[in-house]
C-alpha cells in the first residue's frame, strides 16, 4: 500500500476557502468546470463564515450545510462526509472521498492525495487538547508506568476528556433539493448501485440455469454421478455471496433513493404557495403525507421486481429457443407476455380507480373528524352522514373489481404459462429429444414461470406507486419552483368597495418604506375577483388603520404586502426595490406580520424560540435581552416570572399553556423582534382586554418603525 500524505501538505489556508469551495465543487461534479470562482471570505468569525459559505454556495448552485461532530463521532463521520470541507487549526481540508482505507483529499495544487484518517482526527484534536495535555502529563509524572504504558494511558485519557467535545467543524457540499433529480441520483451513486444489482442478479440467473441443466441432465439420464452432484452443490454455494451482494445493493439503493426523494419532497412542501395549502385542507394534506412514503416504498419494490422479471424473461426466451421445442416455445412465451401485458394494463387502471377512491374517502373522513364540533353545532343531524353510504358502496365496488383483475394477473398468468409451457414440451418428450436440450427447456419453463409471478406483483406495485406519485408530484416540482398553472395565472377583476383605509398624514421629504401601486389579485379557481387597483404608500413613522367588513379583502391585501401571495399585476416596492430584487428572504427582512389568530401558531418549544424564530436561532445574548424587554413592555413580565424556566420555559401542547391574550401578545412580540421596516397586525388586538390593549399599543407605537393595523370597523 502506498504511503499517505501528511495533513499539512494538503491543507488549504483559510484565506483561500473561497477558491477551495469552487475547486471541491468542480472536482465532485457538482458544478461545471466553467463555473465562476468565488471571492474569499472577509472574516474568520464562525457564524459569519457559515453565512458567507451558504451565500457563496447559493451563487454556485450548491448547498453548503454546516456539520459538527464530537471526538467520539469524528472518526466515523470522516468516513462518510463527501464531498466536504473540514476546518483545521491552520486552514481547511477538502475531502473528496475514500481510497484504500484512507481519505482522498484535494491539495492546493489541484492533485488528489491520500491522507490517513487517524492523522486527520489527531489534527482536529490539537486545537482542544492543550488544557488536557498538561493535566495528563502531571498525572503520568506521578505514576510508575513504563514509557510505552504511559503513552497508551495518555492517549486513552485524552480520548475520554475530549469524548463530548465538538472537535469537527465542517461543511458538506451537495446539490440543492430543487436541482435536477437525475443529477442528484447520479451524484449519490444510485445508477452504479443499480448496475451492480442487475449484474449480481444476472450472474445468479446464469448459475441457476447451469445448476438446473446439470441436475436435469443427470436425472434424465437415469444415473447421478458423484462429480455432477459436487458440481451442482458448488454452483448453489456460489449463489450465496451473490445473493448477499444483491441484498446489500438493494438496501443501499433504497436508502439513497429514499433520502433524496424525501429531501426533495420536504423542500417542495416548504415552497408550496399558501393558497394551495389552504385549498387542499387537512384531509388533502394528510393524503400527500401518506402517499409520499408509498411512492418511495412501492416504486422501489415494484421497480426492482419488474426490472428483474424483465431481465429474467429476456434470458428465458433464448433458452427456450435453444431447447427441445425450439423457436415455437419462445414464440409461445412472447404471445403469453402480450396477454400478460393486456391483463397488467387492466389491473393498473383498476388500481388507479381504487386508490383515487380510497384517498378521497380518507380525505372526506379526516375533514369530517376535524370539523366534527362545527357539524354538531351548525348542521342538522339528518345530514351528518350524507354521502357516506354512497362513498363506501363505491369503494366496495372498486375493491371487488381490483380483486378480479389481481387474480387474473397474479394467479392465472404464471400458472397458465406453467401448464402451457409443459404441454408444448410433450411432443419433444414423446419423440425422444436430447436429454440436455429437454432439461434446458424445463429450466426455461420454470424460470419464466417464476419471472411471470414476480412481474405481476411488480406491475401492481408500480401502478400503486404511480397513483401515489400523482398526489405528491406538486411537492416534487415545487422544490424546483414549478407550480400548477392555475397558481401562476390568477387575474383579479374588481376593486373592493367595502374596505376603508385610514392613514396618517403623508410625510414630507421622506422616502417611502413600502409602496403598493395598482395591485390586483384573485384566488385560484374563483370566478369572483378579490382585489383590483389597490394603492398604498407607507413612510417611516406612519400608523395605518385598515378597516372593512368580513370578506372585503383586508387579510388578502396584507398577504400581498408580506409576500405570502403574489399579485397578478401591479407593483410592490420596499425602499424602492421589488420582490425580484430582494428575493423572498430579503422581503421578509423588511415587512413582517402577525397573521390572524387561527393562522398563527405556538410551537412546542421554548418561549424564547417562539419569540425569536424569525430573527435567528440560536440567539445571541443581546437577542435574549431584547426579547425580555419587549415582553416587559407588552405586559408579559408577570407571565415570565410565573414560569419556572422564564424565557426558556417549554410552551405549546407539551409545555406551559398560554391564554388567548398571552398568545396574541406573543405573536405581536414575534413580529416586533424581527426589526422590520413595516409591521402588519391582522386583527391581533381582538383577544386583548382594554388594559392589555393600551399597554400593547404603547409598545407598538414606541417600537414599530411603521405600523399597519387591520381591524373590523
Amino acid at each position: 500500500m502506498s504511503a499517505t500524505t501528511p495533513v499539512a501538505a494538503v491543507t488549504w489556508p483559510l484565506e483561500r476557502i473561497g477558491d477551495g469551495l469552487v475547486a471541491l465543487a468542480r472536482c465532485a461534479g457538482l458544478i461545471a468546470a466553467a463555473a465562476p470562482g468565488a471571492r474569499n471570505p472577509p472574516t474568520t468569525d464562525e457564524a459569519a463564515l457559515d453565512r458567507w459559505l451558504s451565500a457563496a454556495g447559493e451563487q454556485l448552485g450548491v448547498d453548503v450545510e454546516p456539520v459538527v461532530a464530537t471526538n467520539r463521532e469524528a472518526h466515523t463521520a470522516l468516513g462518510s462526509l463527501f464531498p466536504a470541507m473540514v476546518r483545521l487549526t491552520g486552514g481547511v481540508l477538502l475531502l473528496v472521498g475514500r481510497r484504500r482505507g484512507a481519505l482522498l483529499c484535494l491539495a492546493p495544487d489541484g492533485d488528489l492525495r491520500r491522507v490517513a484518517r487517524g492523522d486527520v482526527v489527531r489534527a482536529l484534536q490539537e486545537a482542544h487538547a492543550g488544557p488536557h495535555v498538561a493535566k495528563i502529563a502531571t498525572l503520568m509524572g506521578r505514576s510508575s508506568l513504563s514509557e510505552a504504558a504511559q503513552r497508551k494511558a495518555s492517549a486513552g485519557m485524552l480520548e475520554e476528556f475530549l469524548s463530548r467535545t465538538k472537535v469537527l467543524q465542517g461543511w458538506l457540499l451537495r446539490l440543492p433539493p430543487g436541482a435536477s433529480f437525475f443529477a442528484q441520483l447520479r451524484g449519490a451513486g444510485v445508477f452504479r448501485l443499480g448496475a451492480a444489482l442487475v449484474g449480481a442478479h444476472v450472474t445468479q440467473y446464469a448459475l441457476f440455469l447451469v445448476a438446473w441443466w446439470a441436475i436435469a441432465r443427470a436425472v434424465l439420464r437415469g444415473t447421478v454421478a458423484e462429480g455432477w452432484l459436487w458440481g451442482w452443490a458448488l454452483i448453489l454455494l456460489s449463489l450465496v455471496p451473490l445473493m448477499m451482494i444483491s441484498t446489500w445493493c438493494q438496501g443501499k439503493l433504497a436508502v439513497s433513493f429514499g433520502m433524496l426523494l424525501r429531501r426533495r419532497l420536504l423542500a417542495g412542501a416548504l415552497e408550496l404557495p399558501a393558497e394551495m395549502i389552504n385549498r387542499e385542507g387537512v384531509g388533502g394534506l394528510l393524503g400527500h403525507t401518506i402517499e409520499a412514503g408509498a411512492v418511495e416504498r412501492l416504486a422501489l419494490g415494484g421497480g426492482f421486481l419488474a426490472t428483474l422479471s424483465l431481465v429474467e424473461l429476456a434470458l428465458a426466451i433464448p433458452i427456450l429457443a435453444a431447447g427441445a421445442a425450439g423457436w415455437v416455445h419462445a414464440a409461445l412465451l412472447l404471445v403469453w407476455l402480450v396477454v400478460a401485458a393486456a391483463l397488467g394494463a387492466r389491473l393498473a387502471r383498476a388500481r388507479f380507480r381504487w386508490t383515487d377512491h380510497r384517498l378521497d374517502l380518507t380525505g372526506m373522513t379526516v375533514e369530517r373528524i376535524v370539523g366534527h364540533r362545527t357539524r354538531l353545532a351548525q348542521e342538522v343531524p339528518e345530514r351528518w352522514h350524507d354521502g357516506e353510504d354512497e362513498a363506501l358502496a363505491g369503494y366496495l365496488d372498486r375493491s371487488a373489481e381490483l380483486d378480479r383483475r389481481s387474480l387474473a394477473l397474479l394467479v392465472v398468468v404464471p400458472r397458465g404459462w406453467l401448464i402451457l409451457g409443459l404441454a408444448a414440451l410433450a411432443p419433444a418428450f414423446i419423440r425422444g429429444a436430447d436429454l440436455g436440450t429437454l432439461g434446458a427447456s424445463l429450466g426455461g419453463v420454470v424460470f419464466a414461470w417464476m419471472s411471470l409471478a414476480r412481474l405481476g406483483s411488480g406491475v401492481d406495485q408500480l401502478a400503486t406507486a404511480y397513483v401515489a406519485w400523482k398526489r405528491v408530484a406538486p411537492l416534487f416540482h415545487a422544490a424546483a419552483g414549478r407550480f400548477p398553472e392555475h397558481l401562476r395565472d390568477a387575474r383579479p377583476l374588481r376593486r373592493p368597495t367595502s374596505a376603508e383605509y385610514v392613514v396618517a398624514p403623508p410625510a414630507v421629504g421622506r422616502e417611502p418604506v413600502l409602496e403598493a401601486i395598482d395591485l390586483t389579485f384573485r384566488h385560484a379557481n374563483r370566478a369572483v375577483d378579490v382585489l383590483s387597483g389597490c394603492d398604498l404608500v407607507v413612510h417611516r413613522g406612519d400608523r395605518v388603520l385598515l378597516q372593512g367588513a368580513s370578506g372585503s379583502g383586508k387579510s388578502t391585501f396584507a398577504s400581498l404586502l408580506t409576500g405570502v401571495q403574489a399579485p397578478r399585476s401591479g407593483l410592490l416596492l420596499a425602499r424602492g426595490l421589488d420582490m425580484s430584487c430582494l428575493g423572498e428572504t430579503g422581503w421578509k427582512t423588511r415587512v413582517s406580520a402577525s397573521p390572524q389568530f387561527h393562522e398563527n401558531h405556538v410551537l412546542s418549544e421554548t418561549f424564547a424560540f417562539n419569540l425569536l424564530m424569525g430573527r435567528g436561532w440560536p440567539p445571541r445574548i443581546e437577542d435574549v435581552a431584547d426579547a425580555r424587554a419587549v415582553c416587559d413592555e407588552l405586559g408579559l413580565g408577570p407571565l415570565l416570572e410565573r414560569m419556572p424556566g422564564g424565557l426558556f420555559q417549554m410552551v405549546g401542547e407539551s409545555g406551559w399553556q398560554l391564554s388567548h391574550g398571552e398568545q396574541s401578545r406573543l405573536f405581536i412580540a414575534r413580529a416586533l423582534l424581527q426589526r422590520c421596516d413595516v409591521i402588519i397586525l391582522d386583527e391581533s388586538l381582538a383577544a386583548l382586554d382594554p388594559e392589555n390593549m393600551a399597554t400593547t399599543l404603547r409598545c407598538m407605537r414606541a417600537r414599530a418603525p411603521a405600523l399597519i393595523v387591520i381591524a373590523h370597523p
